[in-house]
This record gives C-alpha cells, sequence and structure tokens, in this order.
C-alpha cells in the first residue's frame, strides 16, 4: 500500500494536558494496515499527560485526563469519549502486547493534529509546540515492514520496536538504526544504515560483555571494495549473546549492520529463519544530491544489495 504524502487531520476537540517526552528513542511507531492509520494509543496518550488504565474483566482500556474518560476494546470499532460513543474507522489492533488505534481517533479524543508522510507521521499537540514523531511500518501477512530514514527492514508481528540504535549507557539516540524483539526480551534483531557512513552504538561492548570471536574479509577493488566482518559477544556470565554482520563500501561512504541478540540456542534456533528473512529483506537507500528537508518514499533510491543473501 502507497500512502499519500501531506495528510493532515484536523482536531476537533481541544485538551489542555502537559507534554511529556515526545518518544526521543524511537520506540513508538505507526503501523498502517489497509487505508487504516493507526498508533499506539497508549504512547500517545501518555506523551500528553493522561493516565492509561485496563479494566480486565470487560477487556477495556481507560485513559483519564482533567476532564475527560475515554474507553475502548481491542477488536471493537465502537469506543467512548466521556460517555459519548463513537465509531471508529477501524477497530483497535493489538501487536506484541501494544494496542494500536486509528489516528483519526486520537486528533478527535486529544485534540491534537496528525501530519502523515510515507516514512513517519508527527502528532501536533493542540496548544503547539514540539511534536511527536513516529516512523511508519506497513502491516503485512505476518510481518511488518518498518521504513526508517534511509532503509526498509521486515520484522514479525510478535516482535515489538525497541527503539532507535544507542551505544551502552548512552542517553542519545540515532535513527539510522532500530531494534526489535519479543516482549519477553528472549530475542533482538537490529539494524544501522545510514545515507552515509557512520559509528552505530549497539556494536559497542557493554560492560561485563566479553568478545567471543571475530573475522573479516575484503572483496573487490576501487570503488567496489566491499569489508565484510562477522562479531560474536557474550553477555555477563553467558545470560545472552549477541551477533552481527557490518558491511563497508569505503569507496562509497556507505555501511550498514545486521544483528541478533538471543538468550540461547533454544531461542535462536526458534527464530533462525525469521532472522533469515529479516536480513535478507532489508533494502537501503540513498536520494539525489541536493534533497532538502526528510526524505519521503518517492525521494529515495534503493541501493545494490552488498551483502550476500543466504
Amino acid at each position: 500500500m502507497r500512502a499519500g504524502s501531506g495528510l493532515v487531520i484536523v482536531a476537533l476537540l481541544i485538551v489542555s494536558l502537559p507534554l511529556f517526552a515526545a518518544n526521543d528513542d524511537g520506540s513508538a511507531i505507526a503501523v498502517l494496515d489497509g487505508g487504516h492509520t493507526l498508533i499506539p494509543i497508549r504512547a500517545a496518550a501518555e506523551w500528553l499527560g493522561a493516565e492509561v488504565g485496563w479494566e480486565p474483566q470487560e477487556r477495556t482500556i481507560i485513559i483519564e485526563s482533567a476532564d475527560r474518560t475515554v474507553r475502548l476494546q481491542p477488536g471493537s470499532s465502537t469506543a467512548s469519549i466521556n460517555g459519548r460513543s463513537i465509531v471508529l474507522d477501524s477497530a483497535p489492533l493489538t501487536l506484541a502486547q501494544i494496542t494500536y488505534v486509528p489516528a483519526r481517533f486520537v486528533a478527535e479524543a486529544f485534540g491534537t493534529t496528525v501530519e502523515f508522510r510515507q516514512r513517519s507521521l508527527t502528532l501536533k499537540p493542540p496548544e503547539g509546540g514540539d511534536g511527536m514523531e513516529l516512523r511508519v511500518a506497513v502491516l503485512g501477512d505476518g510481518w511488518l515492514t518498518y521504513r526508517g530514514p534511509w532503509f526498509d527492514i521486515d520484522y514479525p508481528v510478535e516482535f515489538q520496536p525497541l527503539g532507535y540504535d544507542s551505544a551502552p549507557e548512552s542517553d542519545s539516540y540515532d535513527a539510522d538504526g532500530m531494534s526489535f524483539g519479543t516482549p519477553s526480551g528472549a530475542i533482538e534483531f537490529y539494524v544501522y544504515s545510514p545515507r552515509r557512513s557512520g559509528e552505530p552504538g549497539w556494536t559497542k561492548l557493554a560492560p561485563g560483555e566479553s568478545l567471543m570471536g571475530s573475522e573479516s574479509f575484503t572483496e573487490g577493488t576501487g570503488r567496489n571494495r566491499r569489508e565484510t566482518s562477522f562479531t560474536d559477544v557474550a553477555g555477563p556470565a553467558d545470560s545472552y549473546v549477541r551477533s552481527w554482520v557490518e558491511v563497508r563500501l569505503p569507496e562509497q561512504d556507505i555501511n550498514y549492520v545486521l544483528g541478533v541478540r538471543h538468550d540461547g540456542m533454544t531461542t535462536y534456533d526458534r527464530w533462525h529463519e525469521h532472522y533469515l528473512r529479516f536480513r535478507n529483506m532489508f533494502v537501503q537507500y540513498d536520494a539525489p544530491e541536493g534533497l532538502e528537508g526528510p526524505p519521503d518514499s518517492d525521494d529515495l533510491i534503493p541501493r545494490p544489495r552488498p551483502f550476500r543473501r543466504g
């Protein structure tokens, strides 16, 4: 599905709410499901300062702010705002324990504006100020295709977005990298793919980690010279293993990293085929020189795949 860029959903109701952290770590994303744009209701509501609760007997999400109560149920296309019934564009969708609701409903319930581009959307607060940006993932048959700034990659619907690339013990984030993993934390897939060569944080050793092994080789010459390295790292007390491959094309100023972290071979074997697809469906992009502003899908040019599939 190709969503048109420039869609703006205008707020219908104005709510005065304090603003909290604006998804700086990238762990909240929007999901495109058919013709509907869905956003994570807990992340959006908490960003606007509302409290989010769950009634297990009625399977109802309750969102409360100073002057309103919102109630909705996963799988139901009916919600309410202060007791007033609302028919949603589509029913809330739960993926890997995260509930997503139509962006239009969030605009109506909280007075936000939603500005949509093909690779991201931004929630704008009702009283102005900085927005909350969410990258976009397209829902398919058991997979989501995540749209990074300069890459696309598939990840399983059983995985949650964990957030942007970050070095150990760092509070800064880089949207050129992204991690996805199971809610239990048993396994994580990682990608790093900037437009021009960069230094990923995920590949830095964390406290207590130890190097298990590494190997590298070089192929080609001149502009087509390709440097490939493989690295394995063990966590403290062998609690997990991280493995990654990094590919660099020095003359083209390009690099990327694909990696996996798992808590043991039983987990790795369970998700091995998924990791192969994650790695093999990776697409890296460039854009025409002189492009102003953030790239959109129509601006991007797929790069030849320099890493062998398999």
